[in-house]
């Protein structure tokens, strides 16, 4: 198969594994929303399309779809403020198809949580100091990362990372998880690949408590470029939440 990036196609079938250290590891997982009928539940998820991403729904998949040429662009499946602070981390199994990104754009596929709250900058008010960590595809490698925001709009500084965690297949699928214990420590898997770690104490940024603005999704997105540039889709076929509590979301 050729590897040369055309576009982007990931298959994607995803569940959520609650946290808590290693104890946590391994529970159940609770079906959270599968997918049925020809529209996305509203109830369970958040939609976000800014920029004239597509988010569907068809064959008990959900197909996030950005093709853009000139300007930022998302589909975003994002857990509601009803739910959101409870989920610990994701998994995904992933098939990446293709892939493309141009004019020095971000083009990516992630899992992507804003996790807690430093107590560095200002007061720590609005999004400032909050941590968030991502498992992305991007530019045909898996990486990790772990960012803190510096300011009230989230300029942002990386505190691990990216770590790559090996090339991306195209065809091949991938077992993803991006997990949280719920303090300052972070993992980061790809089967067959690897796995990162990173606690976020060690270079002093301490949990104080919830983030400013918490958010756990999966997406597709394009940001970035001068103009932004870049197609990729993705299908998700089912979705399992656990929380901290190891109960159902």
């Amino acid at each position: 198969m050729q590897t040369r990036h055309v576009g982007i196609l990931i298959v994607v079938c995803v569940m959520l594994a609650g946290c808590g250290g290693d104890a946590a590891v391994g529970l159940p997982l609770f079906l959270y929303d599968h997918f049925p009928g020809t529209a996305i539940d509203a109830s369970k998820w958040a939609v976000d399309t800014t920029g004239g991403g597509t988010v569907g729904v068809t064959g008990g998949l959900a197909t996030l779809d950005i093709n853009t040429a000139g300007g930022d662009m998302q589909s975003t499946l994002e857990f509601p403020p009803a739910n959101v602070e409870s989920v610990a981390g994701i998994r995904a199994v992933v098939t990446p198809i293709a892939y493309s990104e141009g004019g020095g754009s971000n083009v990516r596929f992630r899992l992507f949580m804003r996790a807690y709250k430093d107590s560095a900058i200002g007061g720590a008010t609005g999004l400032i100091s909050d941590i968030f960590a991502q498992m992305r595809i991007r530019a045909g490698v898996f990486e990790a990362m772990v960012s803190r925001c510096d300011d009230s709009a989230c300029a942002s500084t990386v505190i691990f990372g990216p770590q790559a965690l090996g090339p991306v297949t195209l065809g091949q699928t991938y077992d993803l998880k991006l997990e949280w214990d719920g303090d300052t420590y972070f993992t980061f898997h790809v089967s067959s690949l690897g796995t990162a770690s990173f606690d976020a104490s060690v270079g002093g940024y301490a949990n104080i408590g919830p983030p400013g603005a918490a958010k756990k999704l999966v997406e597709v997105n394009a940001t970035s470029g001068a103009p932004t540039v870049g197609t990729m889709r993705a299908q998700v076929d089912w979705v399992g939440c656990r929380t901290v509590a190891a109960t159902a979301c």
